[in-house]
């Protein structure tokens, strides 16, 4: 029961004690004894002053110093804005003062002065006043002469005879792992580094040694990071470092002012920005001075040897190096650069020698080979010269031979970039082109000839953009000779860009651009070609194409896209006018499109399997307008998907298909079909080479097949209506069949004028056609055959014509006859016609014509040349019926004959039929014997006194020629009276008549003026009758008294008016016997007067008097 209440009492006094503390811990006390205590043991533990502003907290729970600095000599070399001590609590209640753990957060320290500081610490069962076990530091930057720390979250354990730490920090922002344990110091105040592990990145830093008071450590690297070795380094810049660097490190003397050794062995891409890829050797570092001694380095491939100095101050570090190397073998150069090409040869000599700081080094590399090899190719005798500038830029300049040709190399290289540049040109001459085939995606291409090149380089050496130009006087590719030849490109390692290409090919200047794409892969293309070609390209391909005898030029462009080795082609050719064998194109376009597959010695031609399409159009096909031609090839077939060309207001359509052969020598096969609908004959016939004119529209099919060289033809071609050398059909229809070369007329028929004309024949088509033919024509209207030759003269009745013979271009020969029972024109009868015809060249010719005319005969003869129209003929015509003649060239229609007698004719004509117009000249001459003229008032007036019903004559000559619309009567034109006529004796006229009737004639007479002044002693000029037939029957008396004399004089005066109605004017007679004065008219209203032509005061009565006989008694104009 005792044992029970003890154990009882104990538990309550425990509890008591418990909540005691628990009340004690919750509320601050003890803060000024602290304060006293720290600043007191600061100082004479460590010899520092501190100060601390505000204190919180108890000995349970610790206590928080707000506002902590610590001052050496007056001067702060640490402070912090809080310090949380917790005091250890057993040496407490043994009345001793312990540290359990400090913890420091946002504390900024002068690094120079903490060793020296911490080395005085004594450990918790030392000989220190406060004895600390442990100290945790968070966010405390520490600061040296060289370096900036960041203790993000440290932990030092501190124990009687040593001090571990564990835990990261920054080192010049580079992170950084640390975990060591060091000694405290002993007696003899020294401090060893027992272990260290120092993590950077994926590599680690290990040592040992003493700290204090000398340095004796030993280390070793591994795999670090250069560039991050590179930012703990004042004035260096990391992006000029690159790789792995291992090695050992050994640091003696004093901790701040250290002096480092050791090896080195790295691995990478550049150092200070130098394109180094190993480094190896010693090395040390004294005094802000780092060394290299014995160093072997291969930079850009090339191992060479050397030592190199690198000292730390203000600003970037300067750098000494003295290296050299050789013979090196090129092959190890190539390693460096995978992607190179394998190398032969060996580099005799390089020399570097390097200046200056790292940002702005100074120096030279020299370089020299005697010989190189790579892609079988040789360099010789190269000399580089390399000069660095203080701006970080190295002058590159140097020359050598590259398979017999001379090179030289001028540029920039910029070699501490994070990635180094060039700007950098070579120049090449008489460069053999067999020696770039290597470098070009046909490397079995056969070249030829003798290169010259300008290349520049920039970018980066690793991947360079390369630009240039090459050209050469003459180089051959696969046999083909190219004269001038050049191109500027720029590649850029994967794709080559052709700027300008240029060169003559078989005669013709091409120039071109364009793109091939992933040339080392799959190359891929764009590009574009074209010049102007003449007939010699093409014929320098097909020599048989110079017998089409082609004229013109085309600018042809040809593109290529796609993927190598089918790339797609595309050619498009133009032209203002292309002619060959006598046709024509004008306003020519050609577009096509096709795969041209690459071959292993060259480039081929579209194959069999090969898809072609060709779009042809045309202003003009000869006289043909806007032809349109689509072609498709599709393996071994050709089809026309169509074809249009117009002819006139109508159109020519057609389509269908060739067939290649399907082996060697074999010969293409076709199946073409034409439709005409409406085409004008006349550019069809001008574009066939016909010389005849022909007009109007033709519809039908024309269909062609068999093979190319010898294929077939059938048309069928109908017209509704047509004309030929101005003669017109209706109704006409063609069939024939044959070759182009040979067409055979099956059937020809047409309507003309009512009756029928047919015929056939055969062609023979080329430069001059020719062929046979024969014509047949029944009942044909002779006023639509002799509209054109008898215009205006209105033929009517019908003919019959029969022809054949043969034909060359526009000649030919033959023979033939028109002939008709019986014609008329303007109502004069024309029986008996018969007109052989032959046909001598362009010639067709008549000779023995004849037809029976007014009573007479009528024979001619003449030609007509077919090409131009022109002809000629002769006629010749007896014992005609004057009046008959007259009485149709009076075109009245009117039974009326005005003059009777029969005469002859001879007559000779020239002309020219142009379409519907006839133009003609000629002579010729009428005769007739005794004839009368009556029906006109003058002879009617003086039948009664002579007896007879006109006026005769005895004789006409009337000599003439013909004008295209009229007859002039020539001078010497006369009719003569019969003996001893009372009237006349003769008359002369002289002037035009027209084909339409019309009068313009100047006349003569010889007129009996004594008859003329029986007529005054009538009183006819007294005019005192009422009209002219009171006048007549009142002067007969006086007229018989007057016959018995006989006064001839010259009478002049005009002739006008129109056959049929002739009017006179402007008379005038010549001097003479004085007439008798006429009567003085008793009544003024009833005299007769007439106008005298012009005033003269000395012309006699009888001038007078005739004169106004004359005017009243001639007919009157209308």
């Amino acid at each position: 029961m005792s044992i029970r209440r003890g154990r009882l009492y104990a538990l309550f006094a425990s509890l008591g004690l418990v909540g005691a503390a628990l009340i004690a811990g919750s509320m601050d006390f003890g803060g000024d004894a602290v304060r006293k205590g720290a600043v007191s043991g600061a100082r004479s533990a460590i010899g520092v002053d501190l100060e601390i502003g505000n204190v919180r907290g108890n000995p349970f729970k610790g206590y928080v110093l707000e506002s902590v600095t610590l001052k050496m000599k007056g001067t702060p070399f640490a402070s912090a804005a809080g310090l949380a001590v917790r005091p250890a609590l057993m040496p407490l209640l043994s009345g001793k003062v312990a540290i359990d753990s400090i913890t420091l957060e946002g504390g900024r320290i002068d690094g120079d002065r903490l060793f020296p500081v911490l080395a005085k610490l004594g450990g918790g069962g030392g000989t220190g006043p406060i004895p600390i076990r442990s100290i945790r530091l968070r966010d405390v930057r520490v600061a040296s002469q060289h370096f900036a720390t960041a203790l993000e979250d440290m932990s030092v354990s501190i124990s009687e005879r040593d001090v571990s730490l564990d835990g990261s920090l920054k080192v010049r922002d580079v992170p950084l792992s640390v975990r060591s344990r060091i000694t405290m110091p002993g007696k003899d105040g020294a401090v060893t580094l027992q272990s260290l592990e120092a993590r950077l990145g994926s590599g680690t830093l290990e040592g040992t040694g003493a700290i204090l008071p000398a340095l004796g450590l030993k280390g070793k690297l591994s795999d670090l990071d250069v560039a991050s070795l590179a930012r703990l380094w004042p004035g260096m810049n990391p992006e000029d470092f690159e790789g792995r660097l291992s090695g050992s490190v050994e640091a003696r003397g004093a901790w701040n002012d250290p002096v480092l050794s050791g090896t080195v062995d790295y691995r990478g891409a550049r150092l200070s920005g130098y394109p180094i890829q190993e480094a190896a050797g010693g090395w040390g570092y004294s005094k802000m001075s780092f060394s290299m001694d014995g160093m072997k380095i291969r930079a850009l491939g090339v191992p060479i040897h050397g030592d190199g100095k690198m000292t730390f101050g203000k600003g970037a570090p300067t750098l000494s190096l003295d290296l050299s190397g050789g013979p090196i073998p090129a092959a190890e150069i190539a390693k460096a650069f995978p992607a190179a090409p394998a190398m032969t040869g060996t580099i005799e000599r390089v020399a570097v020698s390097v200046q200056g700081t790292t940002k702005a080094p100074g120096g030279s590399v020299n370089v020299e080979a005697s010989e190189l090899g790579a892609f079988g190719k040789k360099i010789r005798d190269a000399v580089v010269n390399v000069r660095f500038a203080k701006d970080g830029s190295a002058a590159i300049t140097g020359n050598a031979v590259f398979e017999g040709a001379p090179m030289t190399t001028k540029g920039t290289l910029w070699v501490n970039a994070p990635k180094p540049k060039i700007d950098m040109t070579v120049t090449c001459r008489s460069l053999n082109a067999e020696a770039i085939k290597a470098f070009l995606p046909g490397k079995d291409l056969a070249l030829k000839g003798a290169l010259n090149g300008d290349l520049h380089f920039t970018g980066t050496p690793a991947a360079p953009l390369v630009s240039g130009s090459v050209w050469s006087d003459r180089i051959v590719v696969t046999g083909e000779s190219v004269e001038k030849p050049g191109v500027s490109f720029v590649w850029d390692g994967k794709n080559l860009t052709l700027k300008t290409l240029k060169g003559r090919w078989r005669g013709t200047d091409l120039t071109g651009s364009g793109k091939i794409g992933n040339v080392l892969g799959a190359p891929t293309l764009d590009l574009s070609a074209g010049g102007t070609v003449g007939p010699g390209f093409a014929t320098s391909f097909l020599p048989e194409f110079s017998s089409y005898g082609v004229q013109g030029t085309a600018d042809v462009t040809v593109k290529a896209a796609g993927t190598l080795p089918k790339p797609k082609i595309s050619v498009t050719a133009k032209s203002k006018q292309i002619s060959a064998k006598g046709y024509s194109l004008g306003g020519v376009s050609a577009v096509s499109s096709f795969e041209l597959p690459v071959i292993a010695k060259g480039v081929g031609i579209p194959g069999k399997d090969s898809p072609l399409a060709v779009e042809i159009t045309a202003d003009s096909l000869s006289h043909l307008k806007n032809m349109v031609l689509s072609l498709r090839k599709e393996k071994e077939t050709i089809t026309i998907g169509s074809f249009q060309v117009r002819s006139g207001e109508g159109v020519i359509e057609g389509s269908g298909t060739i067939t290649l052969p399907g082996v060697a020598g074999g010969e293409p096969e076709m199946k073409l079909a034409l439709k005409l609908a409406g085409a004008d004959l006349r550019p069809l016939a001008l574009s066939g080479g016909v010389a005849v004119p022909l007009s109007g529209q033709v519809d039908g099919t024309v269909s062609l097949s068999g093979t190319l060289e010898k294929p077939s033809i059938a048309a069928s071609l109908k017209s509704r209506k047509a004309a030929a050398a101005g003669f017109t059909a209706e109704k006409a229809e063609l069939s024939l069949s044959g070759a182009p070369s040979r067409v055979t007329i099956e059937s020809f028929s047409a309507e003309v004028g009512g009756g029928t004309l047919e015929g056939k024949g055969t062609v023979v088509t080329g430069a001059t056609p020719e062929g046979t033919f024969s014509l047949a024509g029944k009942k044909l209207d002779a006023a639509v055959l002799l509209s054109a030759l008898a215009a205006g003269m209105k033929p009517s009745g019908t003919l019959d014509l029969a022809f054949s013979g043969r034909f060359k271009g526009s000649e030919g020969i033959g023979e033939g006859n028109i002939s008709s029972p019986a014609l008329k024109v303007n109502g004069l009868s024309i029986s008996g016609i018969s007109v052989p015809l032959k046909l001598s060249g362009p010639v067709l010719e008549t000779k023995g014509a004849r037809a029976e005319v007014a009573g007479g005969k009528v024979s001619a003869s003449g030609t007509l040349d077919i090409r131009s129209l022109r002809f000629s003929k002769k006629l010749s015509a007896t014992g005609v019926e004057l009046g008959d003649i007259v009485q149709a060239l009076r075109r009245t229609g009117e039974k009326k004959r005005m003059l009777s007698g029969r005469g002859d004719l001879e007559l000779s004509l020239t002309g020219i039929v142009d379409g519907r117009k006839v133009s003609l000249s000629g002579k010729g001459e009428l005769t007739a014997g005794e004839g009368l003229v009556e029906g006109i008032p003058l002879a009617g007036l003086l039948a009664p006194l002579t007896g007879q019903p006109g006026i005769r004559f005895a004789s006409a000559t009337i000599p003439f020629v013909v004008e295209s619309d009229r007859i002039r009567l020539l001078a010497g034109s006369r009719v003569v009276a019969p003996d001893n006529d009372l009237i006349y004796r003769h008359l002369n006229a002289e002037g035009p008549v027209t084909f339409d009737g019309g009068l313009n004639l100047k006349c003569v007479a010889s007129a009996n003026m004594a008859l003329l002044s029986a007529f005054i002693g009538g009183g006819v000029a007294a005019g005192t009758a009422a009209n002219v037939t009171d006048m007549l029957t009142g002067m007969l008396s006086g007229v018989k008294s007057g016959l018995k004399e006989r006064d001839y004089r010259d009478v002049s005066f005009k002739v006008g008016g129109r056959i049929d109605a002739p009017t006179a004017s402007g008379f005038s007679v010549a001097g003479g016997k004085p007439a008798a004065t006429p009567a003085t008219p008793s009544t003024p209203s009833q005299t007769i007067s007439a106008p005298v032509p012009s005033p003269s005061p000395s012309k006699s009565p009888e001038e007078k008097i005739i004169n106004t006989l004359l005017d009243v008694l001639g007919p009157k104009k209308k």
